[in-house]
């Protein structure tokens, strides 16, 4: 999974797209509430109960997802940031969310940590963030929890 992070960086270095690197948005990020994979997955049993929002690159979202998420776009790039803040502008800011991107190993992701900050500055605090520490693939995937793709 670290090769497929790094060769989605190249793409995207490749096409021209700034590349952001990871780093602490505030310190809201830094306290993120953090749900395992085990927690994770009692909660798609319940579908009700939270919105799932993957905030990583829609090819790994249309090659393969959690089902029932919701796509929102990278959270590294401006355009990802703005497309999640119009998904949830309207949303109470009590819903309870849970984000996940599984781009590459937890540690190293560029999505995450702005897509929390975003989502916590817009007055949302029932956030949870899906901790895969080596990427969706090896953590999810691989493990054959359930899955959605859209190719």
């Amino acid at each position: 999974m670290l090769f497929m992070g790094l060769l989605i960086v190249a793409l995207l270095h490749a096409a021209g797209r700034p590349v952001a690197p990871v780093r602490r948005h505030n310190s809201a990020a830094a306290a993120m509430p953090i749900i395992s994979v085990a927690q994770a997955r009692r909660e798609l049993k319940r579908p009700q109960a939270r919105k799932w929002i993957q905030v990583g690159f829609r090819v790994l979202y249309k090659g393969a997802h959690i089902p029932g998420s919701i796509y929102a776009g990278p959270a590294s790039s401006p355009s990802g940031l703005r497309r999640l803040r119009q998904l949830v502008k309207a949303w109470p800011r009590t819903t309870a969310i849970l984000i996940y991107c599984g781009c590459c190993p937890f540690r190293m992701c560029p999505n995450i940590r702005p897509a929390y900050a975003l989502l916590h500055g817009m007055g949302f605090y029932h956030i949870q963030v899906l901790y895969l520490p080596h990427g969706l693939n090896r953590d999810w995937i691989q493990k054959r929890l359930p899955i959605q793709s859209r190719n």
